[in-house]
C-alpha cells in the first residue's frame, strides 16, 4: 500500500481541524471588533450626557467623609460600635443638612484605618448637594461638637461621589 494514501486521513483531519481553528480565529475578531465599537459608542454617548448635565449647571454628587481620630491608635477598634457610637453625629450633620434645604445624609461606608475610623456620608437628594454638604463641612471643621467616646478630634471633607 502507498503510504501517501495510508496518511491522506490524518492530513485530512488536520486540514479540517486548521479550517474551523482559522474560522473560530475569524468570528473571535469579528465580534471583538463589534464589541470595540459598541463600547466605544456607549463611552461617546456617556460624554454627550456629561457634558450636557455640566452644561445644564446638574453637578456629580458629593459625599461627606468625616475622619475621627482615636485616643488610642493602637486599640483594637470594633467598626460596628464605634459606628453605633457616632451615630448622634450623623444625626446632627444629618439634621443640619435637613435645615439647609436637604433631605438628609445617611452613611455610605464605615472604615477603619490605622488610629482612625473614617465614615462616608451620602447625601439622599443630589441635586445642590454639593453646597449644602461644603457648608455643613466649613461648619463642623470650625466648631466642631460632642465626639463619641474614645475619639480626640474629627475632620470632614467633601469630595466627589
Amino acid at each position: 500500500m502507498n503510504p501517501y494514501l495510508m496518511s491522506l486521513p490524518t492530513v485530512t483531519a488536520a486540514l479540517i481541524v486548521l479550517f474551523f481553528s482559522l474560522r473560530a480565529l475569524c468570528e473571535a475578531r469579528i465580534a471583538d471588533a463589534a464589541h470595540k465599537a459598541e463600547h466605544e459608542k456607549k463611552m461617546a454617548e456617556f460624554a454627550r450626557q456629561r457634558a450636557e448635565r455640566e452644561a445644564a449647571g446638574w453637578k456629580l454628587p458629593v459625599v461627606l467623609r468625616v475622619t475621627l481620630d482615636l485616643a488610642d491608635p493602637n486599640s483594637e477598634v470594633d467598626i460596628l460600635r464605634t459606628t453605633l457610637e457616632a451615630g448622634q453625629l450623623v444625626t446632627r450633620m444629618s439634621e443640619s443638612e435637613t435645615a439647609s434645604g436637604g433631605r438628609g445624609l445617611f452613611l455610605t461606608e464605615a472604615k477603619i484605618e490605622p488610629g482612625s475610623v473614617r465614615l462616608t456620608l451620602s447625601p439622599v437628594e443630589y441635586i445642590g448637594s454639593a453646597e449644602r454638604v461644603r457648608r455643613i463641612a466649613e461648619e463642623w471643621n470650625a466648631h466642631g461638637g460632642p465626639l463619641p467616646p474614645g475619639v480626640t478630634s474629627a475632620h470632614a471633607d467633601v469630595t466627589a461621589a
